[in-house]
């Protein structure tokens, strides 16, 4: 009996993987090689391959958007095969569970032995596939992380991440009212921010949100024939501004993007970008126009007045900024005096904070 048992099992089981598993895991595997052969340039190759030729601004955008296109239908394709691969493992998996428990019920000589044996074979085969799963399967969230992408994908270099993010701070306007958001070209997650809304000499400050986005962190997809866009609502704006603001009104963005584990360069900036949001009319001063644009981060606009550096183990992770130039002479210290004021909680965010109203800060001197 023990003997058939051990036989029907093997037999089910390689009937399982043949018609089901192997193809859903063939699948997944073809399409993370898809993603291996993207390559996106560093800035410098860029500058490199359009040095002796005519400089052509539009060949370069073109190329780096056909880059990012690839990479969110790429993630798409993976997201649904994973789906479905998931719920062929997880047959699979509870198959072998029944099937093992079976052979050890139909060999077992003691009573007392058999529940034991049975938790003990459960608890190795749930732990295995735990362990093996997170590498060789990775989740749609897991594959959006930006440590996953370095770590795993050697055609992804940590400073070409701010190339695929193409990531800005915008306002939009729908039923729910204003909002301000993080407008991205590709959605990935693992990065911290921090957003300022003041005036033109960024002595006042409105609005201030900041945080990480994590696989948690509710996104919204804007996708189009010829367009993809993820956006990030870091913060309500209130119905009535522009009106008793000081105008123009600007925008203000840091991103940190997250060095790779293992990393212990302290010297890390972050990047900054910011954009007029509303200016006054010619004509009227009193009165504001939209402005329309969108100023999105690049390699080239990072903020070397900032430092900082990022730690992770097993068991945590851990953010610190090193150093923060405020420096009057310093263009943007008010700004960094902002972030030297938020520094900790800023570290330790998880989640996406916003302040505005009474909750703002005092004046910072």
């Amino acid at each position: 009996m023990p003997l058939l048992s051990a036989i029907i099992s093997i037999l089910i089981g390689n009937f399982l993987i043949g018609l089901l598993f192997k193809p859903a895991l063939e699948r997944l595997g073809e399409i993370r090689e898809e993603l291996l052969s993207i390559v996106l340039p560093l800035d410098d190759v860029h500058m490199r391959s359009f040095r002796a030729k005519p400089w052509k601004a539009e060949k370069l955008a073109e190329e780096d958007e056909t880059a990012r296109r690839s990479i969110n239908e790429i993630l798409r394709k993976y997201t649904l095969a994973y789906r479905s691969f998931r719920r062929i493992g997880t047959l699979f998996l509870l198959a072998l569970l029944v099937l093992v428990n079976f052979t050890i019920v139909a060999a077992a000589f003691s009573l007392w032995g058999m529940p034991v044996l049975c938790v003990l074979a459960t608890a190795v085969i749930l732990g295995a596939a735990r362990i093996l799963a997170a590498d060789a399967y990775p989740s749609p969230e897991q594959l959006g992380n930006l440590d996953y992408l370095v770590s795993h994908f050697s055609n992804v270099h940590p400073e070409s991440l701010i190339r695929l993010l193409n990531i800005g701070v915008q306002r939009i306007t729908s039923e729910k009212g204003s909002q301000l958001i993080l407008s991205c070209g590709v959605h990935l997650t693992g990065y911290k921010f921090f957003a300022v809304m003041t005036n033109e000499d960024q002595s006042q400050h409105h609005f201030i949100a900041y945080g990480k986005v994590s696989s948690s962190t509710r996104v919204d997809q804007v996708i189009l024939p010829e367009y993809f866009r993820w956006h990030v609502a870091v913060g309500d704006l209130d119905p009535q501004w522009p009106n008793g603001l000081q105008l123009p009104v600007w925008v203000h963005l840091f991103v940190f993007i997250p060095t790779p584990i293992g990393w212990k360069d302290i010297g890390v900036n972050p990047y900054f970008v910011s954009h007029e949001l509303w200016t006054p009319f010619p004509g009227d001063p009193a009165q504001a126009g939209e402005t329309l644009g969108l100023t999105i981060c690049n390699p080239r606009s990072r903020d070397r007045e900032v430092t900082f550096r990022r730690e992770k183990n097993w068991f945590r992770e851990s953010w610190e900024i090193c150093s923060l130039n405020v420096e009057a002479e310093k263009n943007h210290f008010r700004l960094r005096r902002l972030i030297r004021f938020y520094r900790r909680e800023l570290e330790n965010s998880t989640d996406i904070s916003t302040l505005s109203g009474s909750r703002l800060p005092p004046i910072l001197r």
